[in-house]
């Protein structure tokens, strides 16, 4: 190109106060000396781990910036791994809290095959996103479990903590999905 373009890195975007500072959190799969779980068993187990550790951050979060709802996405591979993973969730006695005595809320969304006795229908899924999305809503979700269904193009900036629970093939993808997070909020950046 004339002129030339030149490379803008996060770190570049970070030193001009245009996005937040990044921390990224690797969870270990594997620690030494764990009992012998099944695979299956240890899947679940690490994924909890990162769903806890997103609602954690988001409490901090809220406890630092409380006029700013924040919110947390998740992404998962399938759509059992989606509702395995927020009913494991919310069988957990202690969770984290938004603020005082409000329990950080956590729902799946996904592709829905239509009104069955197992999926929610389309019209839940909308609820669900509307309840993440709308930060007055009076039953909101904070947490989202998503599968497939939140791609390019989808633009909510409130998410500010992120959680990757499946393999992303492509750097390009990581980047698009862990982007969403670095956004600065403020007062009039959330609406």
């Amino acid at each position: 190109t004339n002129p030339p373009l030149s490379a803008y890195t996060l770190i570049d975007a970070h030193e001009e106060k245009v996005v937040k500072g990044v921390v990224f959190l690797n969870i270990n799969v594997n620690p030494e000396g764990q009992t012998k779980f099944t695979l299956k068993e240890k899947q679940a187990s690490w994924k909890l781990d990162v769903l806890q550790l997103v609602g954690s951050t988001l409490r901090s979060k809220m406890d630092a910036q409380p006029h700013i709802e924040h919110r947390g996405l998740i992404l998962v591979k399938e759509t059992a791994t989606a509702m395995a993973l927020v009913a494991s969730y919310n069988a957990l006695p202690n969770k984290p809290e938004a603020r005082s005595g409000v329990p950080i809320v956590v729902e799946s969304y996904f592709n829905s095959q239509g009104p069955h006795h197992q999926h929610p229908s389309n019209e839940e899924m909308e609820s669900r996103l509307n309840r993440f999305r709308i930060t007055s809503d009076p039953n909101p979700i904070h947490v989202l479990v998503q599968c497939a269904k939140l791609g390019e193009g989808y633009d909510q900036p409130n998410i500010s903590v992120v959680g990757i629970c499946s393999q992303i093939g492509k750097l390009s993808k990581f980047a698009q999905f862990s982007g969403r997070a670095v956004r600065k909020l403020g007062p009039g950046s959330v609406e």
